[in-house]
């Protein structure tokens, strides 16, 4: 028996069809996420306890929402090797042990001629903190003055362009945490980003801990993936506006430690 020519053809659409749905529905493409180590945390960021399979906090829910947005798989590496030097938020791209990176980035040139960026998803700055009995009360008194940041960060590189006389102490110097430098007296100021001092302080509250007003820049926070990754890129700027759009995302970053704008 013979079938004419067009009911061939759309038999063999249909069978085309179908196997492309089956494979679209069970197949779905796993996203590593570089964040830090159980055992690790960075507030307001996240928090990972030894105890967690993965890391809570605004971030964590911010990248989990938008690649489950996106019909992605997830995992979050949990042992990458920290060289003690350089950003290891870049080096776990470079050296392909995460698609994606996630932890207070701010998005600057330097930064994108290695990683691609997300558009931002929250705009923050650096700011200082002191002890409440300091001296130091405007920008131009960091002069001459003992201060702590960590080595790959903005607030690095603009110390070293802003206060060149400045006496820095770096996380490669010394394995304490900077707060606690300046409630002993071992440093004078700290700079960091603005949300991340005022978590510190709240959670600090007998460490004496004050941000001076002025904030040092304006710096958009973004996620990167690996450079040339132009698909996941695209699909993480989607998840960032639908998100954006429903309120959802103002939602979620608010939600942990005053995460706000």
């Amino acid at each position: 028996m013979k079938y004419p020519t067009y009911l061939v053809l759309f038999l063999l659409v249909l069978m085309l069809s179908c196997k492309e749905e089956k494979t679209d529905a069970t197949t779905k493409e796993e996203v590593r996420i570089y964040m830090a180590w159980p055992g690790y945390t960075a507030l307001p960021y996240y928090r990972w306890s030894d105890l967690d399979a993965e890391p809570k906090g605004p971030e964590p829910k911010l990248i989990s929402e938008i690649l489950s947005l996106k019909g992605y798989d997830y995992v979050f590496i949990p042992d990458y090797p920290y060289r003690d030097v350089g950003d290891p938020r870049i080096d776990a791209l470079l050296d392909n042990a995460a698609d994606v990176s996630i932890r207070g980035f701010s998005i600057t040139d330097e930064r994108k001629e290695l990683v691609d960026f997300s558009d931002p998803y929250f705009i923050d700055g650096l700011a200082v903190m002191i002890h409440d009995s300091s001296s130091i009360k405007t920008i131009p008194d960091l002069q001459g003055k003992r201060i702590f940041v960590y080595s790959y960060t903005t607030a690095y590189t603009w110390l070293k362009s802003n206060i060149p006389n400045a006496i820095v102490t770096t996380e490669i110097d010394v394995n304490i945490n900077p707060w606690v430098l300046i409630n002993q007296d071992l440093v004078d100021a700290y700079i960091y980003d603005y949300i991340g001092l005022k978590s510190i302080q709240t959670l600090n509250p007998d460490f004496g801990l004050k941000i001076l007003d002025e904030k040092l820049t304006q710096d958009p926070l973004g996620i990167a993936v690996k450079k040339g990754d132009a698909k996941l890129l695209k699909d993480i700027n989607d998840g960032i506006k639908t998100l954006k759009a429903s309120g959802k995302l103002e939602a979620i970053l608010s939600e942990y430690y005053n995460f706000k704008n």
